[in-house]
This record gives structure tokens, C-alpha cells and sequence, in this order.
């Protein structure tokens, strides 16, 4: 039997156990086992290590915390700047709005090809109230590449009139369908095509539009 070697000083509790196991081929193997508390001598392994988690008490090392990535769950107080290679290593959720100096920090890669580009002359006209509370498209059917139309109130209506859709009335009590727009005042809105806008408000008005 080979012997079992303790490091001078260590003091070693444990019970041992001999037996031959048949190795099912006309050889027999020694097994040892042994039950305690055993103290290791020694550097251990990579797998070793990794075969069972093991409690770490006392700082570690930048390499022993680069080692191997650790899921963390709470807050966790970063000290010292990390690298860009660092910070793009894996994504990161964040929460709260950014500062502009956080948004500026970094270039945004933006494909300018899927990108709506202009075709033709500028998109744009102006309309006329004919009756007051009646209705009025804006434009002629148009496919808007963009989705995008701003309808201005003229500086000298007579009131606010209303921006919608068909059937969009000149009600301003709370319980219109339309976005109440001032005269003189402007409004952003999206729609698929020109002709699905339409302003509604007193005999005379003028609402002029810029779309793409």
C-alpha cells in the first residue's frame, strides 16, 4: 500500500477504509475511502476548482474577478473607469433617462439606406373652411413615405378649429374627436396618406400642411 504523505505540522482527522474492487476484467483495483475533515496541500486545479462552488472569504484579485463571469444581483458601486472593450463586452440594461453628454459619448451606427427619402417637389398646400363645421381634406390622395404631416392654423382665423380624421367635427367642449389647433398654432401627425387628414373649423379659416 502506497503511503499517505501530511505536510509536517498539519494535524489530519479522518478514518480510512481498504477494499479490493474487481474490475471485471481479471484485475482487482485498492479503493480507499475516507470520511473527516482532510486539509489539501497544495495548488489546485482549474476543474478542481470548478467541480464544487466553494465560499470566498477576503478580497479577490481584478484577474480572480475577471476570471470567470459571476451573475450579481442588487446595486453594485463600480470604482475606477472601465475600457471601452470592457464596457461593450456585454450589454447592459439600463434604466432612467441619459444625459446628453451620455447619449453623445458613443457613435450610433444608422443605416441612412432604410431611411425615407424624398421624391419629387415639396408636399405641401393650404385649404380653406367652406362651411363652418363641415369637414375638409387636405390634400389629394398621396402616399406619404414618411407618415408625416404638419398642419398650421393661419395667424388670422377667426378661432381654433380642429385636425382628425373624416369625420372629424369642430366640437371643442371636451367631447370633440379633434386635435384643437389655435390659430396661429401648429400640429405634428402621422398618417399614411394625405387624403386621410382633414381640418374642420369656421367658414373662411385657412390651414396650410407640409407632408412627407
Amino acid at each position: 500500500m502506497a503511503d499517505i504523505n501530511i505536510s509536517q505540522g498539519e494535524s489530519v482527522p479522518m478514518t480510512m477504509h481498504t477494499k479490493y474492487e474487481d474490475m471485471g476484467d481479471g484485475t482487482h483495483a485498492l479503493v480507499v475511502s475516507v470520511g473527516g475533515t482532510i486539509t489539501v496541500i497544495g495548488g489546485l486545479t482549474d476543474a478542481q476548482l470548478r467541480a464544487t462552488p466553494v465560499p470566498v472569504s477576503g478580497p479577490l484579485t481584478d484577474t480572480e474577478l475577471r476570471a470567470v463571469a459571476v451573475p450579481i444581483s442588487g446595486t453594485v458601486a463600480a470604482t475606477g473607469p472601465l475600457t471601452d472593450v470592457e464596457l461593450r463586452a456585454v450589454a447592459v440594461p439600463v434604466s432612467g433617462p441619459l444625459t446628453d453628454a451620455e447619449v453623445r459619448a458613443t457613435a450610433l451606427d444608422v443605416d441612412v439606406e432604410t431611411l425615407p427619402k424624398p421624391a419629387g417637389a415639396p408636399i405641401v398646400g393650404q385649404v380653406a373652411v367652406g362651411v363652418t363645421g363641415t369637414a375638409i381634406v387636405i390634400g389629394t390622395t398621396l402616399v406619404l413615405p414618411g407618415g408625416t404631416v404638419i398642419v398650421s392654423a393661419h395667424s388670422g382665423n377667426a378661432a381654433a378649429g380642429t385636425v382628425g380624421g373624416s369625420g372629424v367635427t369642430n366640437t371643442q367642449d371636451g367631447s370633440g374627436n379633434g386635435y384643437i389647433l389655435e390659430a396661429g398654432k401648429s400640429v405634428v401627425i402621422t398618417a399614411a396618406n394625405l387624403a386621410d387628414v382633414f381640418v374642420n373649423g369656421t367658414a373662411a379659416d385657412i390651414f396650410s400642411y407640409a407632408a412627407g
